[in-house]
């Protein structure tokens, strides 16, 4: 890999306050994420307690694309 970059002619470098700043910000936004999909799906499952059909049937009538269905994982 270090090899690829030192070939290509826009790299650049950034200095490690930067990074860990930005590393930061991406870790806070991840928790949010994660803590807003959980509550969404605590919220979708209150209701398929009471729902006689499906999950799946369910998020394909309200208009619900799971991170799965659109291929999103987050790393």
């Amino acid at each position: 890999m270090k090899k690829e970059l030192e070939k290509c002619p826009f790299t650049i470098e950034i200095c490690p306050k930067e990074k860990i700043e930005t590393e930061k910000g991406y870790e806070r936004y991840l928790d949010q994420y994660r803590k807003r999909k959980r509550m969404c799906m605590d919220i979708l499952d209150s209701i398929l307690e009471n729902y006689p059909k499906s999950k799946k049937h369910l998020f394909d009538e309200i208009g619900i694309e799971t991170d799965e269905d659109a291929g999103f994982s987050v790393k």
